[in-house]
């Protein structure tokens, strides 16, 4: 991670932009092209999974930074 934990390092920053992509294109997808939802879907889930956003969340979790999961 960063300097700080709070500081996302490089690979987390593209994850996170990776993620409003591939969320944007799933929230299209789904209604106008399935196969392109479960392929955006699939890489929601793989990013997700990242060991260095994991970390970097339970980062900003630790300081109330997130909202809680319903």
């Amino acid at each position: 991670m960063g300097a700080s934990k709070l500081t996302p390092d490089m690979a987390t920053l593209v994850a996170l932009g990776s993620l409003a992509v591939h969320i944007e294109e799933y929230l299209v997808s789904e209604r106008e092209n399935p196969n392109a939802a479960a392929a955006d879907r699939s890489a929601i889930d793989t990013l997700l999974a990242m060991s260095s956003l994991r970390r970097w969340l339970s980062a900003m979790d630790a300081v109330a930074l997130l909202p809680q999961k319903r």
